[in-house]
């Protein structure tokens, strides 16, 4: 793939790993003909970021199915635990449903942190191309490869 870039191409590629997914994607309908390295780089920040997205939804996902599951945890050993040591005491409950909103909220940090991580990508991306150099992530590429391909190949028919 030709990696030089007039200035718009950057600018159009770059915003496109900048703004996210409907950015992206509107970007590589509009683009996608007259430029292959727009619509490459369209078309693989929106992967990536419909990637992000659900992997995202994945982890608050199972942190939503954790609560529960954490709720009946701390029922459970607040009546075993605090029956057995203190029967009828307060204080046993409050610790444990304090244990239990900590764990949660950490789940919840961490979800954050991978989604700011993964966020961390495109702008990775967006600063790459708007250098002027070629961008691409692992699997994805291939991906976004195929589509031009196949796209230029159906307008050369």
């Amino acid at each position: 793939m030709d990696v030089v870039m007039i200035s718009k191409e950057k600018v159009l590629a770059g915003l496109a790993y900048v703004f996210g997914k409907l950015p992206a994607l509107t970007i590589w309908l509009v683009k996608k003909d007259e430029s292959r390295v727009v619509g490459f780089h369209a078309m693989q920040a929106f992967l990536y970021s419909v990637f992000a997205d659900l992997l995202v939804l994945v982890l608050l996902t199972v942190q939503l199915f954790f609560l529960p599951f954490l709720a009946g945890l701390t029922w459970l050993l607040t009546n075993l635990v605090a029956d057995g040591f203190a029967p009828e005491s307060p204080v046993i409950f409050l610790i444990l449903s304090m244990l239990m909103v900590l764990v949660f909220m950490a789940g919840i940090a961490l979800v954050g942190v991978v989604a700011f991580g993964v966020n961390i990508f495109n702008i990775v991306g967006a600063i790459i191309v708007f250098s002027g150099k070629d961008w691409r992530y692992p699997v994805l590429a291939a991906w976004a490869e195929k589509s031009i391909t196949v796209r230029h190949r159906d307008h050369e028919e």
